[in-house]
């Protein structure tokens, strides 16, 4: 599922030919529906879509927030997903093909979404949750969301869950599920701990999907190299010996094996990925994943 060099509104049409399989079946219908008898007691607010009815719209939180909402009611919720896509600076390791992969998927999950109603947020996070684009509901706007995502470059700053997982809350809608696209490379572990007991006490359900590249977790190539600093052109020569490339692939083991424990402390969905899973290997375990985490 490469795209290094594309830009993604050239592939458009191809997400459109692989859009006919069920998004909800796939994954969404894994939790529990929304679908329940309409009343008059709000639940909460999500925001303004073309279409939405003025009277329902929240003057009051519109004035602090400085954007359109409208209020939604017990029965009335729309099916909704937000998607995180990690782009700090560890995402661009190997020329930036986990960043790539994951513009892609999330495109692809869009419009799988769109075909089956539901409402789709997206967001750029580094030290914090950005909006890219305002909520779409409709196939319609599919190409505005993909303009500006093609233009989401990478950030000078490492992932920062807890940071970004309260600045998020002020833009979440009602009970949205919320899909984590990143490597989850953080320069301490308390911030992924931190994030998700956040997202837990707002109570967002939260799956993450774990990307890496096969040098990342499998490095090959032991031998005598020249390491070269880009700024200031030092270089430094240095030999990788095989038993340094079996510490490492043992640390990074024991690295994959503590985050997927935090996510199932904090009641998280997990599982991880790699940049050279197609889309259906993908859907096919999160479904396994939302089966799993549900029968804990």
């Amino acid at each position: 599922m490469s795209v290094r060099g594309k830009n993604i509104l050239s592939i458009s049409p191809w997400l459109r030919r692989r859009a006919g399989d069920s998004w909800r079946k796939r994954w969404l219908n894994e939790f529990p529906s929304l679908a329940v008898q309409a009343s008059i007691e709000p639940t909460g607010c999500r925001d303004y879509c073309t279409g939405d009815d003025l009277a329902r719209v929240d003057w009051n939180r519109c004035a602090r927030l400085d954007e359109l909402v409208v209020q939604q009611y017990f029965g009335n919720e729309l099916r909704s997903l937000d998607i995180w896509i990690d782009h700090s600076k560890s995402m661009m390791v190997g020329d930036g093909a986990k960043l790539a992969w994951a513009k892609q998927f999330a495109s692809l999950l869009t419009l799988q979404a769109l075909n089956e109603g539901e409402s789709v947020g997206m967001f750029s996070v580094a030290s914090e949750a950005t909006r890219i684009a305002p909520v779409i509901r409709r196939r319609d706007d599919l190409s505005r969301l993909l303009l500006r995502l093609d233009k989401t470059t990478p950030a000078n700053e490492p992932l920062e869950l807890a940071q970004a997982a309260r600045s998020y809350l002020r833009f979440r809608r009602g009970s949205a599920t919320l899909l984590v696209l990143s490597d989850f490379f953080e320069p301490t572990s308390s911030g992924l701990v931190q994030g998700l007991q956040v997202l837990s006490a707002a109570g967002v359900g939260v799956c993450l999907l774990q990307l890496h590249t096969s040098d990342e977790v499998n490095p090959r190539g032991a031998g005598r190299f020249q390491l070269e600093e880009i700024e200031s052109r030092s270089a430094l020569t240095t030999t990788i010996r095989e038993a340094d490339l079996a510490a490492y692939r043992r640390e990074v083991a024991l690295y994959l094996k503590g985050v997927r424990r935090v996510c199932h402390r904090a009641g998280a969905l997990w599982a991880r990925v790699s940049v050279d899973d197609s889309f259906d290997d993908v859907l096919s375990v999160l479904t396994r994943t939302s089966r799993i985490g549900r029968t804990q």
